[in-house]
């Protein structure tokens, strides 16, 4: 039976193994990896974005992708 990983990738998505659940702080608010790279903004302003609370703009911003190493490399800043 495929894995749920599998599907996602049929479907154009990647997956990022985080760990267990215990480790689902890595995605929470105020991380980088929460919310920041998910936006089209140029690469160097998403450090500030991801360091804490949105701005209150974020839910304005246009949605963009995020790649797999992208997301691996911010959820090894936290």
């Amino acid at each position: 039976m495929p894995s749920l990983a599998a599907l996602l990738d049929i479907l154009g998505y990647d997956t990022v193994d985080a760990g267990p659940l215990a480790r689902s702080r890595l995605f929470a608010p105020g991380t980088p990896a929460y919310g920041a790279p998910y936006t089209e903004l140029p690469a160097e302003s998403l450090g500030s974005l991801a360091a804490g609370p949105a701005p209150a703009g974020f839910l304005a911003l246009k949605a963009g992708p995020a790649s797999a190493a992208e997301i691996r490399a911010l959820l090894r800043k936290v």
